[in-house]
């Protein structure tokens, strides 16, 4: 759907809709765990976005090269891409945004085993008030990661069950 939409896009040189379509469809081959494909096509969108002063775009391209990066273990693409998330979207003042880049953040911490950092990460990520559920729950996930790496299971199975239930829908919890 997000190339037949794209094609649309490109057929009337409509450039935010074919960037939206790029970071879609970046977004579904990550959720089926095809990196390299992921990585190119979220940054393919992140240079469009760029050159079209988006930056809502550009930090949601850099979240998801983040995410990217974390799972396949780039620890410091992962910091590079958090870190320029987070400062477009402290510009945006997008709370959303903020959390979830704080959060991608202390996960490669996490992932270098670095449980100092990751702990001030995750203190600084809980100060941000924000209302989606979305970064509520992720949150809660990187809490409990962080609470089994410090040997704290039965923390991390809270923070597993607050995850769950901030979205009030176990169905909700399900694509994490």
């Amino acid at each position: 759907l997000a190339r037949r939409a794209r094609a649309k896009y490109a057929s009337v040189d409509y450039a935010h809709g074919i960037v939206a379509c790029e970071l879609a469809a970046a977004h579904v081959e990550y959720r089926l765990s095809n990196h390299d494909a992921a990585r190119r096509t979220a940054t393919d969108a992140l240079a469009m976005a760029e050159t079209l002063a988006t930056p809502r775009r550009s930090g949601n391209a850099r979240l998801l090269l983040g995410m990217i990066a974390v799972d396949t273990r780039d620890i410091a693409a992962a910091r590079a891409h958090s870190e320029c998330a987070l400062v477009a979207f402290e510009a945006l003042n997008d709370p959303w945004g903020m959390v979830e880049a704080q959060l991608l953040r202390a996960q490669a911490a996490l992932v270098e085993g670095d449980l100092e950092l990751a702990s001030r990460l995750l203190s600084s990520a809980s100060e941000v008030d924000v209302e989606e559920f979305e970064p509520q729950q992720h949150l809660r996930l990187t809490q409990a990661w962080y609470a089994q790496l410090a040997g704290e299971p039965e923390r991390a199975v809270a923070a597993v069950e607050q995850a769950v239930a901030t979205s009030g829908e176990l169905e909700r919890s399900a694509d994490h």
